[in-house]
């Protein structure tokens, strides 16, 4: 990792003490469903140690779901069902079968310029975001800290692509704005709401966020 991005990191630890509230379930993040509940058995049947199970959840929502743009509405479990999504939604997934085994865990989220999107879409496409977006990820208290888990959006197609064309897509990462913490998927939506101009890209048509997912089709390959 740079220098100046560990020190952006650093800088910003979050070290709050853990309370309910990094448990809580929501209408987006409903841990209690008969689906997370199913993966999760899948997933932790025989993993005991919470760092384990936090490697596993890490691991199946960057190898298991497709980086794509969808509605930041998105419940936990239409994401599964699509088995897609961007950062935000992957990073619902993993707290989602965290919070089901009692892992404390809060979303985080760094502001990013749009041209991280410039080596997936077309410039037509390009032109059609707002010039900064934010990226979420999810940090975890773990052995009486909190460790962050930043690389949420990529799978593992896409992200070979990526850096085979030597891209690094943290150089996109607005080092001189703050981090910013929720405890739900519905914080992260009522604030990008209130920014202006808006951070979302819920003003975008389905059928643009498709032809925008076309172009991540593209660059896999597929």
């Amino acid at each position: 990792m740079p220098r100046d991005l560990l020190q952006f990191f650093e800088s910003q630890v979050y070290s709050d003490l853990v309370t309910l509230e990094h448990l809580s379930e929501s209408k987006q993040c409903n841990f209690s469903s008969d689906e997370i509940k199913a993966l999760s058995k899948r997933l932790f049947s025989t993993i005991d140690k919470p760092e384990k199970k936090v490697r596993l959840a890490y691991e199946y929502i960057r190898n298991q779901i497709l980086y794509a743009f969808e509605p930041w509405q998105d419940s936990v479990l239409q994401t599964l069902q699509k088995k897609r999504g961007n950062c935000f939604h992957k990073s619902n997934v993993m707290a989602a079968l965290l919070r089901s085994q009692g892992i404390p865990c809060v979303f985080s989220a760094f502001y990013i310029h749009k041209k991280s999107f410039s080596w997936f879409l077309e410039p037509d496409f390009l032109e059609r975001l707002p010039e900064e977006s934010i990226h979420v990820y999810v940090e975890v208290f773990l052995q009486n800290a909190w460790r962050r888990y930043v690389d949420t959006s990529l799978d593992v197609r896409l992200k070979q692509k990526v850096f085979a064309q030597g891209i690094d897509p943290f150089d996109c990462v607005m080092l001189e704005k703050p981090i910013r913490r929720f405890f739900t998927p519905e914080e992260i939506c009522e604030w990008m709401k209130k920014q202006k101009p808006a951070l979302a890209l819920n003003e975008l048509s389905q059928d643009l966020i498709e032809k925008m997912n076309a172009c991540f089709e593209k660059v896999r390959g597929v």
